[in-house]
């Protein structure tokens, strides 16, 4: 991917927020943000909502499925995130 910066974003349902921005992130980068970011919330896998946003652009990603694990949604986001900034796409 591209080096970028991303902003993670995780909300509850209870409408609590905390967000996170790396600078050139890989995917293990943002598998410890999103744990770190779940972990500050304290917030139940079923209560949260996930979102990547490319600084600087319109690219927003949220996760298809935000009660999976860290791992699993950042591994979603970076798949998400490498598709849609390659040059083209």
């Amino acid at each position: 991917m591209e080096t970028r910066n991303i902003r993670l974003v995780v909300a509850t349902m209870g409408e609590d927020h905390s967000s996170e921005t790396l600078e050139a992130p890989t995917l293990d980068s943002l598998t410890d943000a999103l744990s770190d970011l779940y972990a500050r919330l304290g917030c139940e896998a079923s209560s949260r909502e996930v979102k990547a946003e490319v600084v600087g652009s319109a690219i927003g990603i949220y996760s298809e499925d935000p009660e999976a694990s860290p791992e699993a949604v950042a591994a979603e986001l970076w798949d998400k995130l490498i598709r849609s900034t390659r040059p083209g796409a």
